[in-house]
């Protein structure tokens, strides 16, 4: 439960960058001598600056006990929000008040020495964040445990793999006496087991009480399972706030999972939405999938149209493909029309889990129209799953199920 004690607080924060188009803007001379080369081959080329703002008149407030989650697309402002609390960069313009030490782990291994040992390292690190010797003694043995490099413990870390360097990194800086505790998606490249690890720990509130953790990550799980709270950045502005489940909702909605692709290929054919016909939030095994997508054609008929389904899970595999063009020849639809296409997955038993819905069109001789990645999510629950036996947490390979389609009218 949080309290009424801010610990981090900013106030209209923007950060503004400069970048320059045109003369020497890719590829720099690097003596006097390329310069004027460059010059005399191209004598009318000159620079223009342009300003780029990473985040833009920002407001927000994080209270101890409190775990904020941040999501939004790649170049929102996630990353340069989080080095301005931390310090590693200045803002433009406002002002970030911390009320307590700060440990981030914004890149793997911040505040490490390679040529020093992991000992050496933790620390180095706890002095960095003004931690006492003994304050760090106190904890020196949790944060080895946690971490499971004790085989390792006095060989320097330059020698450490990726991920053990990560485990470290990430037990320093989340055992350490801070207040706040900043972690911008340092968890990616950590195996799955020390992953769990991890968030098992932040959403449990296994660290001490009354800190602030702030984390950007793109898994939209991870952030409903560990996050009391969480904000969605896009183009530097908070642009939705509130439970993890509303703002993950809010990012799908606005086709923001990272990784979402949708392209409309051709001018033939044009998205409209979806429209789902249950609630995708609760289901069980056993329930039925149904949807409904609206298109429109655009300036030329469509032969032997023909729309799919995917549906993937939390690792990007593919569990459910509806296949259609292994039961039908497609459909045609007249230019400048709308219609609908309803499809109904019969009981496909996907083990429990988070799974999101691609969709697929194309047309004569395998022409792709239309293709959209993790546009909708669901939800699949425990409930009635191998009532008389274990439940099964994997699926190794796609299926084919039974399911029906129906072309409708337009709306």
């Amino acid at each position: 439960m949080s309290s009424d004690r801010p610990l981090i607080v900013a106030r209209r924060i923007s950060k503004a960058y400069r970048i320059s188009r045109g003369l020497y803007a890719s590829e720099p001379p690097t003596t006097l001598a390329e310069a004027l080369a460059f010059r005399l081959r191209h004598p009318l080329s000159s620079v223009v600056k342009e300003t780029v703002w990473a985040v833009k008149d920002l407001d927000l407030v994080v209270r101890a006990g409190e775990t904020v989650g941040i999501v939004g697309r790649n170049g929102a402002g996630k990353s340069t929000l989080l080095k301005i609390i931390s310090g590693v960069t200045e803002p433009s313009a406002g002002e970030v008040l911390l009320y307590g030490r700060v440990g981030s782990l914004l890149d793997i291994g911040t505040g490490f020495h390679p040529e020093l040992t992991g000992r050496e390292n933790i620390f180095l690190y706890g002095s960095i964040l003004g931690m006492k010797r003994r304050e760090i003694q106190s904890r020196f043995e949790a944060i080895v445990v946690f971490a499971g490099v004790e085989r390792f413990l006095d060989t320097p870390v330059k020698r450490y793999s990726s991920g053990m360097y990560l485990r470290l990194a990430f037990a320093v800086a989340a055992h350490l006496d801070t207040e706040i505790l900043l972690l911008d998606e340092v968890l990616a490249v950590a195996d799955a087991e020390f992953q769990r690890k991890c968030l098992k720990s932040i959403g449990e509130g296994a660290f001490r009480a009354g800190r602030a953790i702030v984390l950007v990550s793109h898994d939209l799980a991870a952030i409903e399972a560990t996050c009391s709270r969480a904000i969605l950045i896009d183009n530097g502005r908070i642009v939705a706030e509130g439970s993890a489940a509303e703002v993950t909702r809010h990012y799908l909605g606005m086709g923001g999972v990272e990784g979402e692709v949708c392209r409309v290929v051709t001018p033939f054919l044009n998205w409209r939405g979806i429209e789902n016909r249950s609630d995708l939030s609760g289901l069980s095994p056993r329930d039925d999938l149904r949807f409904v997508l609206s298109f429109e054609t655009g300036g030329g008929d469509l032969d032997e149209l023909q729309i799919d389904l995917a549906v993937t899970n939390e690792k990007d595999a593919i569990v459910v493909h509806t296949r259609s063009e292994f039961v039908t020849a497609g459909f045609n639809v007249p230019k400048k029309t709308a219609f609908r296409v309803e499809y109904v997955i019969r009981s496909p038993w996907l083990v429990p889990g988070r799974y999101w819905l691609s969709v697929y069109a194309h047309g004569r001789n395998g022409q792709v129209l239309f293709w959209a990645e993790r546009v909708n999510a669901c939800d699949i629950s425990a409930n009635g799953y191998f009532p008389r036996g274990p439940m099964i947490r994997s699926v190794k390979s796609p299926v084919i199920p039974e399911f029906e389609v129906a072309v409708l009218p337009g709306t």
